[in-house]
């Protein structure tokens, strides 16, 4: 099925509805030669006169005024279209959600009241998870990912790059140590949320020599390594995306400016199909807004 130039039918109808080119050009903002140029567009198209020209008049053919109230009925339809997004009668049913486990305990648990109030009949099942088979599962609607990017085959857009700094409980403050340099950092138990890959990373890009070895405990992930330093167990090092709620709420401190930016950052990944799936187009919608709005963290 070959449609008509949607921007080309649009024109039509308005110098069509308002009897000049110069008119509608007003109306759309652009000029008198930008509307007589659309019209040539959706003649071709359909290969028909839609207009007779008497030098600065114009009428319509019967051709023309035949496509004109289908025309405008179709276009005002188009116009219903986020009125009805607006209002959620599309926007109803079930999403299936795969995201990292701290990604969805930091970040997703806090924005879920937003969610619901924007899109009460949206239910949402949520996979913690950072099993990439669910990319390609087609039993998964969206999957957020920090990587580089590569997932070929899928419908990849970038929500925010990741800085990492250290960050600790106000309480560990308050027990007489300072911790005013990273040099301070000895006097503490240093979280690692992984290997100690990262907190190397961090170390290495401020130049300090001493990688508080002693110091480290293992925990597993970041998840747990957040929980342990928002109740005062020692310094994490901590995700922008994963600390910002508890930055914002007081919850967590940031002793030093200094951060590192990783290899990897936040994507939201979907098939192709997912525009025929309301919900689910919303959800990334939502997702893309949240994101857009985020003060950054670096």
């Amino acid at each position: 099925m070959r449609l008509p130039p949607l921007n080309a039918l649009r024109a039509f109808e308005t110098a069509a509805r308002l009897g000049s080119f110069t008119l509608a050009g007003k109306e759309l903002h652009v000029t008198h030669g930008a509307i007589s140029q659309q019209i040539r567009i959706l003649e071709t198209s359909l290969g028909v006169m839609l207009f007779i020209r008497h030098g600065n008049r114009i009428e319509l053919t019967m051709e023309g005024m035949a496509i004109y109230e289908i025309a405008r009925r179709g276009l005002k339809s188009l116009e219903e279209i986020p009125q009805i997004l607006r209002q959620g009668d599309m926007i109803k049913g079930e999403v299936i959600l795969s995201a990292p486990p701290g990604f969805a305990g930091h970040w997703l648990t806090h924005q879920l009241a937003g969610f619901h109030k924007q899109y009460p009949d949206l239910r949402l099942r949520v996979i913690p998870s950072n099993d990439d088979r669910e990319i390609q599962s087609r039993d998964v609607d969206i999957c957020i990912r920090y990587g580089n990017g590569a997932w070929p085959g899928r419908t990849v857009e970038l929500l925010s790059d990741i800085y990492l700094f250290p960050v600790c409980s106000p309480q560990l403050l308050e027990t007489g140590k300072t911790l005013e340099t990273p040099a301070d950092l000895r006097q503490f138990p240093i979280l690692c949320a992984d290997d100690g890959y990262e907190w190397d990373s961090w170390l290495g890009s401020i130049g300090m020599t001493d990688d508080l070895s002693d110091q480290r405990h293992y925990l597993g992930n970041a998840l747990n390594t957040t929980e342990a330093c928002r109740y005062g167990f020692g310094v994490a090092l901590c995700g922008s995306i994963s600390s910002a709620h508890y930055l914002q709420q007081g919850q967590l401190v940031r002793p030093f400016r200094q951060s590192v930016r990783t290899s990897n950052s936040l994507f939201i990944i979907t098939r192709d199909d997912i525009v025929h799936k309301a919900g689910a187009a919303a959800t990334v919608g939502w997702f893309r807004n949240k994101f857009a709005q985020q003060v950054p963290v670096d």
